[in-house]
């Protein structure tokens, strides 16, 4: 059983080390107002410190991810109305969405509803096909000869 807890919040260096985002390409994000982090402190003397929560660090993640297989349309409308649909994301919470690109568009699939492109609405037309499964059924059904 875990018994440390999970921190607030994560600084920019750390918020890229997790998110395997440099820190120049996040302050980038932040100042195109691409990606804003959730947690904005105004501290005197200092400025503006952007604190990262741990749902920012898992989108931050998923993102690189995506954007490691290619361009990304419109993707701060579609990042806002992620975030507006599902709120924060928390530590354990069970998440039973992925995030795909689809003709360059953002989409959530879910396994209820099926794919959506996240800045129109509209449901995409894809197949997803677990090969997992698929591998299960025909090696249950193959019989190899000794």
């Amino acid at each position: 059983m875990r018994t440390n807890r999970l921190k607030d919040y994560f600084t920019i260096h750390e918020a890229a080390e997790l998110s395997r985002f440099s820190k120049y390409m996040l302050d980038y994000l932040v100042r195109d107002e691409i990606f804003l982090p959730e947690i904005v402190r105004t501290q005197p003397n200092f400025g503006v410190r952007r604190l990262y929560s741990y749902g920012d660090v898992v989108l931050l993640r998923a993102l690189r991810s995506i954007c490691d297989q290619g361009k990304i349309r419109h993707l701060k409308d579609a990042l806002l109305k992620f975030r507006l649909a599902n709120g924060p994301i928390c530590p354990g919470a069970r998440l039973d969405q992925y995030l795909a690109v689809e003709n360059n568009e953002l989409c959530v699939y879910t396994p209820d509803e099926g794919a959506m492109e996240l800045r129109s609405g509209q449901f995409t037309f894809g197949f997803v096909v677990d090969l997992k499964e698929v591998s299960a059924h025909i090696a249950d059904a193959v019989v190899v000869d000794a």
